[in-house]
C-alpha cells in the first residue's frame, strides 16, 4: 500500500512540474487564437459582451456568432472568465485552466487504464501521459485541444463504470 501511494505521489510531482513550472515565461508569447480567448473571456465577465461589443455569452452558448467575426470554440470562454475575471491578465493565467486540466487529463489515463487493465499498466501509462511532449504542450497553451481531451476521457471513464466492458 505504501509503495502504491510512493508512485501515485511521483506520478502527481512528474505531472504537475512540466506543466507549471515557468508558466509565467514559458512560452514567452501567446499567438492570436488565445489572445482572443484571454481578451474576450475578460470582457464577457466585466462587461458582458466580447470585446467587440456584438456577442454575449449567451449568444455563444447558442451558436450565435456575427457574420464578420472570427468563430472560435465556446469552451474555453467559460473555463477562463473565472480566472480571468476577478484577477489580471498574465501569462500564466492564460495558460492556468489548460495547466489544470492537463493533470486531469494524465488522472483520467490512470483511471482508465487501471479500470481497463491493472495497476502496474495504469502507472505506465499515466507515466508515458505525465511526460508526453504533447501532451505537456497543450497544457501550457490556451488552445481548445488542451480543453476538450479532459472531458472526452472523462465520459470514457463513467461509461467504464457505468456500462462495463458492454460499450
Amino acid at each position: 500500500m505504501l509503495k502504491k501511494l510512493i508512485f501515485l505521489l511521483l506520478l502527481l510531482v512528474i505531472t504537475v512540474v512540466p506543466r507549471f513550472i515557468y508558466l509565467d515565461r514559458v512560452p514567452a508569447a501567446i499567438n492570436h487564437d488565445e489572445l482572443h480567448y484571454v481578451f474576450n473571456a475578460k470582457s464577457f465577465f466585466v462587461t458582458g459582451k466580447d470585446v467587440t461589443g456584438k456577442i454575449n455569452p449567451l449568444d455563444i452558448l447558442l451558436f450565435k456568432y456575427p457574420q464578420d467575426e472570427l468563430v472560435q470554440a465556446e469552451l474555453p470562454y467559460f473555463l477562463e472568465m473565472p480566472i480571468f475575471g476577478p484577477l489580471n491578465l498574465s501569462l500564466a493565467g492564460s495558460a492556468l485552466p489548460n495547466a489544470l486540466l492537463g493533470v486531469l487529463t494524465v488522472a483520467l489515463i490512470y483511471l482508465i487504464t487501471k479500470r481497463l487493465f491493472d495497476e502496474n499498466t495504469a502507472l505506465m501509462a499515466g507515466f508515458m501521459a505525465a511526460i508526453n511532449p504533447w501532451l505537456i504542450f497543450v497544457s501550457r497553451s490556451s488552445y481548445e485541444a488542451g480543453t476538450v481531451i479532459p472531458f472526452f476521457l472523462a465520459i470514457i471513464y463513467l461509461l467504464l463504470i457505468t456500462k462495463g466492458w458492454k460499450i
